[in-house]
């Protein structure tokens, strides 16, 4: 079979084109760009975006061993990751962010205070192939690695398009991605031993010794602060009598008998 040498230059400059449409953040467990603001901020928006940096390379951290230092570094890196925040001045599009390539060694996030880190957890979900499956440190789902690299290509977020799944205030900033940061009634949603275990069935001293955790050596008769109807504790998951009567109380909450 012939292949004419056209041919051969069109499948060698797409095979070109493929390799330098990577952008690469980590390589061979080593940052290999910086991340730089690139606007100024002020005092409030700046320590959000801070926030939501530093929680991005706690994750990359994770994965790979590095994170990515911030544009005053004293070293030389190839590639920059420009994070430009967006005045919110309208309610619905206050989750909409975008991310583009205007060179090719700048990746440049565009996006609010509250939607910054849903387009940083999108790089992680993406170029580390890493994933939230929910609101706990224990849900963050990935593989070890040495590279992370993204093609250069333009993401978008719609202003709706926003996770409720991932809806709990102390992990990952999802907080500040349903624009609920610093609600303390938002810190009171795990339901878990406000339903499933209700504080005003058991009173303070009735409670099931199969539901009780063990913490340091010790088994407990009764949650730590008690008479704290939110007191977000962990029962016994390995009795499976804990599940038996989670359904059962959740049932009589259902008939409106407890």
């Amino acid at each position: 079979m012939k292949i004419s040498a056209v041919a051969v230059l069109a499948v060698a400059a797409i095979a070109a084109t493929d390799t330098a449409a990577d952008f690469a953040l980590v390589k061979d467990g080593a940052p290999c760009a910086r991340i730089a603001f690139g606007a100024t901020l002020g005092a409030k928006a700046a320590a959000s975006a801070t926030n939501d940096v530093a929680l991005f390379n706690k994750y990359l951290k994770t994965v790979t061993g590095a994170e990515l230092p911030l544009a005053d570094a004293h070293r030389t890196f190839a590639n920059a990751v420009q994070i430009d925040l967006r005045p919110i001045d309208r309610l619905d599009t206050r989750y909409e962010w975008r991310i583009d390539f205007p060179t090719s060694g700048v990746m440049r996030v565009e996006a609010t205070t509250i939607s910054l880190f849903t387009a940083l957890r999108h790089v992680l979900e993406e170029g580390c192939d890493a994933r939230f499956l929910g609101a706990e440190n224990c849900m963050f789902q990935f593989e070890p690695r040495q590279d992370v690299v993204i093609g250069m290509r333009e993401r978008r977020n719609a202003g709706a398009n926003y996770s409720l799944l991932r809806s709990i205030y102390r992990v990952a900033g999802h907080g500040r991605e349903l624009g609920l940061e610093g609600d303390k009634r938002f810190e009171y949603s795990h339901g878990i031993p406000i339903y499933a275990f209700p504080a005003w069935k058991y009173g303070v001293d009735k409670w099931p010794e199969e539901i009780m955790p063990v913490i340091g050596g010790r088994k407990l008769t009764r949650p730590p602060n008690v008479n704290d109807p939110y007191n977000r504790w962990q029962p016994c998951y390995s009795n499976p009598r804990t599940a038996e009567i989670a359904v059962e109380n959740i049932r009589g909450i259902l008939r409106r008998e407890i």
